[in-house]
Protein backbone atom coordinates (compact mmCIF):
# COMPACT_ATOMS: atom_id res chain seq x y z
CA UNK A 1 0.00 0.00 0.00
CA UNK A 2 2.81 2.56 0.34
CA UNK A 3 3.31 2.92 -3.28
CA UNK A 4 0.02 4.74 -3.37
CA UNK A 5 0.63 8.48 -4.63
CA UNK A 6 -0.95 9.66 -1.70
CA UNK A 7 -0.64 13.14 -3.01
CA UNK A 8 -2.32 12.34 -6.40
CA UNK A 9 -5.43 10.68 -4.92
CA UNK A 10 -5.88 13.72 -2.13
CA UNK A 11 -6.02 15.68 -5.51
CA UNK A 12 -9.08 13.69 -6.34
CA UNK A 13 -7.22 11.43 -9.07
CA UNK A 14 -9.80 8.93 -9.66
CA UNK A 15 -7.52 6.38 -10.77
CA UNK A 16 -5.07 6.61 -7.55
CA UNK A 17 -8.37 6.45 -5.70
CA UNK A 18 -9.09 3.39 -7.86
CA UNK A 19 -5.68 1.98 -6.67
CA UNK A 20 -5.80 2.81 -2.99
CA UNK A 21 -9.48 0.97 -2.94
CA UNK A 22 -8.06 -2.25 -4.75
CA UNK A 23 -4.44 -2.01 -2.39
CA UNK A 24 -6.40 -1.50 1.06
CA UNK A 25 -9.70 -3.63 0.33
CA UNK A 26 -7.90 -6.95 1.39
CA UNK A 27 -6.74 -4.96 4.54
CA UNK A 28 -9.99 -3.87 5.79
CA UNK A 29 -11.69 -6.91 5.01
CA UNK A 30 -9.30 -8.54 7.43
CA UNK A 31 -9.68 -6.41 9.66
CA UNK A 32 -13.23 -6.55 9.73
CA UNK A 33 -13.29 -10.57 10.26
CA UNK A 34 -10.87 -10.37 12.63
CA UNK A 35 -12.84 -7.89 15.50
CA UNK A 36 -15.97 -9.61 14.46
CA UNK A 37 -14.13 -13.13 15.44
CA UNK A 38 -13.31 -11.17 18.65
CA UNK A 39 -16.93 -10.14 19.62
CA UNK A 40 -18.15 -14.32 19.14
CA UNK A 41 -19.45 -13.16 15.41
CA UNK A 42 -19.03 -14.50 11.99
CA UNK A 43 -20.67 -11.96 10.30
CA UNK A 44 -22.27 -11.91 6.38
CA UNK A 45 -20.84 -10.50 3.45
CA UNK A 46 -23.29 -8.06 3.50
CA UNK A 47 -22.26 -6.51 6.99
CA UNK A 48 -18.46 -6.96 5.88
CA UNK A 49 -19.17 -5.28 2.50
CA UNK A 50 -21.26 -2.22 4.62
CA UNK A 51 -18.48 -1.77 6.78
CA UNK A 52 -16.15 -1.89 4.64
CA UNK A 53 -18.42 0.89 2.44
CA UNK A 54 -18.18 3.08 5.51
CA UNK A 55 -14.23 3.02 6.22
CA UNK A 56 -14.20 4.43 3.15
CA UNK A 57 -16.54 7.17 3.49
CA UNK A 58 -14.92 7.84 6.49
CA UNK A 59 -11.25 8.44 4.83
CA UNK A 60 -13.02 10.40 1.87
CA UNK A 61 -15.54 12.70 3.84
CA UNK A 62 -14.85 16.33 3.84
CA UNK A 63 -12.30 16.67 1.18
CA UNK A 64 -10.28 13.29 2.50
CA UNK A 65 -9.91 14.94 5.92
CA UNK A 66 -9.22 11.93 7.71
CA UNK A 67 -6.71 11.06 5.02
CA UNK A 68 -4.91 14.05 5.16
CA UNK A 69 -4.18 13.30 8.75
CA UNK A 70 -1.99 10.54 8.10
CA UNK A 71 1.68 11.27 9.13
CA UNK A 72 3.74 8.63 7.39
CA UNK A 73 6.51 9.46 10.03
CA UNK A 74 4.12 7.45 12.41
CA UNK A 75 2.87 4.71 10.98
CA UNK A 76 2.67 2.65 7.26
CA UNK A 77 -0.36 3.91 5.92
CA UNK A 78 -1.93 -0.14 5.73
CA UNK A 79 -1.72 0.53 9.56
CA UNK A 80 -3.75 3.69 9.62
CA UNK A 81 -6.13 1.94 7.28
CA UNK A 82 -6.37 -0.69 9.56
CA UNK A 83 -6.91 1.16 12.68
CA UNK A 84 -9.80 2.92 10.72
CA UNK A 85 -11.41 -0.30 10.11
CA UNK A 86 -11.05 -1.54 13.43
CA UNK A 87 -12.77 1.49 14.83
CA UNK A 88 -15.45 1.42 12.34
CA UNK A 89 -16.02 -2.28 12.97
CA UNK A 90 -15.87 -1.57 16.70
CA UNK A 91 -19.00 1.17 16.13
CA UNK A 92 -20.66 -1.19 14.18
CA UNK A 93 -20.85 -4.22 16.78
CA UNK A 94 -21.56 -1.92 19.84
CA UNK A 95 -25.16 -0.75 17.91
CA UNK A 96 -25.89 -4.43 17.57
CA UNK A 97 -25.67 -5.58 21.19
CA UNK A 98 -27.56 -4.88 23.71
CA UNK A 99 -25.46 -2.72 25.97
CA UNK A 100 -26.81 -4.23 29.66
CA UNK A 101 -25.08 -7.67 28.06
CA UNK A 102 -22.10 -5.90 25.85
CA UNK A 103 -19.47 -7.06 28.19
CA UNK A 104 -16.36 -6.17 25.71
CA UNK A 105 -17.84 -2.47 25.97
CA UNK A 106 -16.31 -2.24 29.40
CA UNK A 107 -12.96 -3.70 27.87
CA UNK A 108 -12.59 -1.27 25.09
CA UNK A 109 -13.49 1.57 27.82
CA UNK A 110 -10.52 0.76 29.90
CA UNK A 111 -8.48 -0.33 26.63
CA UNK A 112 -6.17 1.18 24.44
CA UNK A 113 -5.95 4.38 22.17
CA UNK A 114 -6.63 2.21 18.54
CA UNK A 115 -9.68 1.07 19.83
CA UNK A 116 -11.96 3.89 21.06
CA UNK A 117 -9.92 7.36 20.15
CA UNK A 118 -11.94 10.71 19.74
CA UNK A 119 -12.53 12.51 17.15
CA UNK A 120 -14.41 10.55 14.70
CA UNK A 121 -12.03 7.73 14.40
CA UNK A 122 -8.96 9.46 14.22
CA UNK A 123 -5.82 7.62 15.23
CA UNK A 124 -3.32 10.85 14.98
CA UNK A 125 -5.50 11.79 18.18
CA UNK A 126 -4.96 8.73 20.11
CA UNK A 127 -3.31 9.26 23.57
CA UNK A 128 0.48 7.97 22.71
CA UNK A 129 0.93 6.06 26.22
CA UNK A 130 -2.04 4.23 27.06
CA UNK A 131 -3.22 0.96 27.17
CA UNK A 132 -4.72 -1.81 29.35
CA UNK A 133 -1.22 -2.28 31.56
CA UNK A 134 -1.59 1.96 32.24
CA UNK A 135 -5.38 1.05 33.66
CA UNK A 136 -4.70 -2.20 35.17
CA UNK A 137 -2.01 -0.29 37.34
CA UNK A 138 -4.19 2.00 38.40
CA UNK A 139 -6.46 -1.13 39.78
CA UNK A 140 -6.07 -2.89 43.12
CA UNK A 141 -2.98 -5.26 42.65
CA UNK A 142 -5.33 -8.12 44.19
CA UNK A 143 -8.23 -7.57 42.07
CA UNK A 144 -6.39 -9.32 38.70
CA UNK A 145 -4.47 -12.51 38.76
CA UNK A 146 -1.50 -12.21 36.80
CA UNK A 147 -2.34 -14.45 34.30
CA UNK A 148 -5.52 -12.25 33.97
CA UNK A 149 -3.61 -9.42 33.52
CA UNK A 150 -1.28 -10.70 30.66
CA UNK A 151 -4.09 -12.10 28.74
CA UNK A 152 -5.79 -8.72 28.90
CA UNK A 153 -2.65 -7.25 27.35
CA UNK A 154 -2.04 -9.70 24.78
CA UNK A 155 -5.47 -9.26 24.13
CA UNK A 156 -5.91 -5.57 23.92
CA UNK A 157 -2.30 -3.81 23.94
CA UNK A 158 -0.82 -6.31 21.27
CA UNK A 159 -4.23 -6.83 19.20
CA UNK A 160 -4.01 -10.87 19.50
CA UNK A 161 -6.96 -13.10 18.93
CA UNK A 162 -7.81 -15.76 21.91
CA UNK A 163 -6.73 -18.35 19.47
CA UNK A 164 -2.92 -17.05 19.38
CA UNK A 165 -3.22 -16.65 23.20
CA UNK A 166 -4.36 -20.03 23.96
CA UNK A 167 -1.44 -21.63 21.84
CA UNK A 168 1.31 -19.05 23.88
CA UNK A 169 -0.26 -20.73 26.97
CA UNK A 170 -0.55 -23.88 26.04
CA UNK A 171 -4.61 -23.84 26.84
CA UNK A 172 -7.54 -24.23 25.15
CA UNK A 173 -9.36 -21.05 23.24
CA UNK A 174 -12.39 -21.26 25.59
CA UNK A 175 -10.15 -21.09 28.58
CA UNK A 176 -8.56 -17.50 27.11
CA UNK A 177 -12.40 -16.52 26.59
CA UNK A 178 -13.44 -17.61 29.91
CA UNK A 179 -10.26 -15.89 32.07
CA UNK A 180 -10.97 -12.09 29.86
CA UNK A 181 -14.60 -12.31 30.41
CA UNK A 182 -13.92 -13.03 34.34
CA UNK A 183 -11.46 -10.40 34.58
CA UNK A 184 -13.56 -7.94 32.84
CA UNK A 185 -16.52 -8.79 34.96
CA UNK A 186 -14.19 -8.26 38.30
CA UNK A 187 -12.85 -4.92 36.78
CA UNK A 188 -16.49 -3.69 35.84
CA UNK A 189 -17.95 -4.46 39.15
CA UNK A 190 -14.96 -2.55 41.10
CA UNK A 191 -15.57 0.56 38.91
CA UNK A 192 -19.28 0.48 39.36
CA UNK A 193 -18.30 0.15 43.29
CA UNK A 194 -16.00 2.99 42.76
CA UNK A 195 -18.82 4.99 41.19
CA UNK A 196 -21.36 4.27 43.63
CA UNK A 197 -19.10 5.10 47.25
CA UNK A 198 -18.08 8.64 44.46
CA UNK A 199 -22.46 9.34 44.62
CA UNK A 200 -22.31 8.76 48.22
CA UNK A 201 -19.06 11.08 48.57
Amino acid sequence: MDQIDLENLLAGQMADWRQFVEISAPVILTTVRRIFARYGRNGSPDEHEDISQEVYLKLSRNDFGLLRKFDPKKAKLSTYVGVVARSTTIDYLRKQRPEADDIDAIAEKIAIPFNNFDGGGDPAKAPAETGILATLNALPPALLSERQQKILSLLFDQDLDPEDIAEKFGVATQTIRSAKHKAITKIRRYLLAAEADERVI
